[in-house]
């Protein structure tokens, strides 16, 4: 059994906080920022990189269980990629969305105010099979 994974790009920056940085020690995780983290090369790079890192494990595969699973994650201010938490999709495939994103390479990170600050991010990742 074949099965194909779809990347829905809302790679999404939440919206909140709406304070400033007021120093490079801000541990604030913001929802609202002036420039977005963005990943090396750009969205076809993330793309490129989920389709490669992706896995789908032999219960959900053997199962046939299908779904989209919405991944939210942290980009630190040193680009680094944390706080990987699936908050929606069929439970057996969760795990299998945060390991894609979990590997991930260091990003830019998000900037407010001219400082690099801490940011929320959302990966939606489709697992669909193909018979």
């Amino acid at each position: 059994m074949k099965f194909i994974c779809i990347f829905a790009l809302l790679i999404a920056t939440l919206s909140s906080k709406a304070q400033s940085p007021e120093s490079a020690r801000d541990t604030t995780i913001y929802k609202k920022v002036d420039t977005a983290a963005a990943f090396p090369n750009g969205d076809a790079a993330w793309q490129a990189y989920l389709r490669k890192h992706f896995t789908y494990s032999k219960e959900a595969m053997k199962n046939e269980i299908q779904g989209t699973v919405i991944v939210q994650y942290v980009i630190e201010m040193d680009g680094s990629v944390t706080n990987v938490t699936a908050i929606s999709g069929p439970t057996v495939l969760r795990q299998d969305a945060e390991n894609s994103i979990k590997q991930s390479p260091k990003w830019t990170p998000a900037v407010k105010a001219g400082i690099k600050v801490r940011s929320y991010k959302m990966q939606p990742i489709v697992f669909r099979l193909n018979s």
